[in-house]
């Protein structure tokens, strides 16, 4: 079953999200700017709308330009991720190198197996691709900016 292409944007004054469905099993996330307890508790929300239903699912999120998070926001997404966790058949992250620290590994470990922690913006859109080939187009139709493997932005 084709998933609808539009992609839900959030944001408040600290930062901002687009979520949605990059392909048939794959919903894809591009966080930028802090992520407020608020902030991430919608995006938890949508992403547990967004799976209902459904099984198989890979989430990949881009969270190399988040400049900060509150912890709310973490425990939200863990919470609807553990929930919701026999519909996950994978989670993919897009970190800075600087951000794999202690914490990150015990959010990847609270959520359980088949969590992937990529630090390389190519690596991360191979693993995407693999699974929603056309993600990229996609991706391209939600907004302004695109996933692009050569792209790298500073804090």
């Amino acid at each position: 079953m084709m998933k609808p292409l539009t992609f839900e944007r959030m944001r408040d004054d600290e930062g901002s999200v687009v979520v949605g469905w990059a392909g048939d099993s794959v919903v894809y996330a591009r966080i930028e700017g802090g992520l407020s307890g608020e902030l991430g508790a919608r995006l938890a929300a949508h992403l547990e709308k967004l799976v209902v239903g459904v099984s198989g699912v890979h989430y990949f999120a881009d969270a190399s330009r988040v400049t900060r998070y509150d912890l709310l926001a973490r425990s939200a997404f863990v919470r609807v991720a553990l929930a919701n966790r026999r519909r996950f058949e994978s989670f993919t992250f897009l970190l800075w190198p600087a951000e794999m620290s202690a914490a990150t590994h015990a959010f990847a470990a609270a959520i359980g197996q088949n969590v992937e922690l990529c630090q390389d913006m190519s690596d991360f859109e191979r693993r995407l691709l693999r699974h929603a080939p056309l993600a990229r187009h996609r991706i391209e139709q939600s907004g302004p900016e695109r996933l692009d493997a050569t792209a790298r932005f500073t804090r």
